[in-house]
């Protein structure tokens, strides 16, 4: 049996589509590549509160140019987060915030260790 004009035209935009992504997965693995292995820092607020900073490391990129890493954070309240598995479309200053040093990443994460190691009793 002989397919539609209409089956046609649908594989024609699958395969168009599949095309189309493999080109947006490119463009997003070449803009991302370079924040593979950095660290980074910006600012965090709840509705008009006092801000705070938010660190994360991006720690790789995975099949489709999406970056993937870990991020931690103490809030203006005092509470503290871990998010050990995190991603991010965008290796830019609008998704990561600034650049920053492991030794300052970790100089944070140290300080909220402490924070944690301060609860004990």
């Amino acid at each position: 049996m002989a397919k539609s004009r209409k089956e046609e035209l649908e594989k024609q935009i699958t395969v168009l589509r599949e095309e189309v992504y493999t080109i947006d997965v490119e463009k997003r693995k070449a803009i991302n590549r370079p924040a593979v292995g950095k660290y980074y820092r910006c600012r965090n607020i709840y509705g008009s509160g006092k801000e705070w900073w938010l660190y994360i490391a991006i720690t790789g990129m995975d099949k489709d140019g999406m970056l993937t890493g870990w991020q931690f954070e103490q809030s203006s309240h005092g509470h503290i987060e871990i998010s050990p598995d995190e991603d991010w479309y965008w290796a830019s200053e609008e998704y990561l915030g600034n650049k920053i040093t492991p030794k300052s990443f970790y100089a944070a994460l140290d300080k909220i260790i402490g924070r944690i190691n301060d609860l004990r009793t």
